[in-house]
């Protein structure tokens, strides 16, 4: 599956509640857990290495950031940085690590 729709996603047993947004600057190791579309953008929730859960989004102007070719349940490295009129945290850069990491 390349990503839930918004009414699949109502479907599941996913625990929204689980993820977080970010809240500091950097780049970080994690696991694509899910995703799932919006209106105009696409949300991926992810396991950080270090067991935090977070999700967050890419738009359509950015092309998705690539989120729409790399399949749940893979390595990912993701880079978030402030915004420069905003003191909130964003997505920057997705890249795919590994499409299949080691259990």
């Amino acid at each position: 599956m390349k990503a839930y729709s918004k009414s699949q996603l109502r479907q599941t047993s996913i625990r929204f509640s689980d993820y977080s947004f970010m809240k500091e600057e950097g780049t970080f190791r994690a696991v694509m857990d899910y995703k799932g579309w919006g209106n105009g953008y696409l949300t991926g929730y992810f396991t950080f290495d270090d067991g935090r859960k977070i999700s967050a989004s890419a738009f359509q102007d950015h092309n998705y950031l690539g989120l729409t070719d790399i399949p749940m349940d893979a390595a990912v490295e993701l880079t978030f940085k402030k915004a420069k009129t905003k003191d909130s945290i964003y997505l920057r850069r997705v890249t795919l690590l590994d499409e299949h990491p080691a259990a």
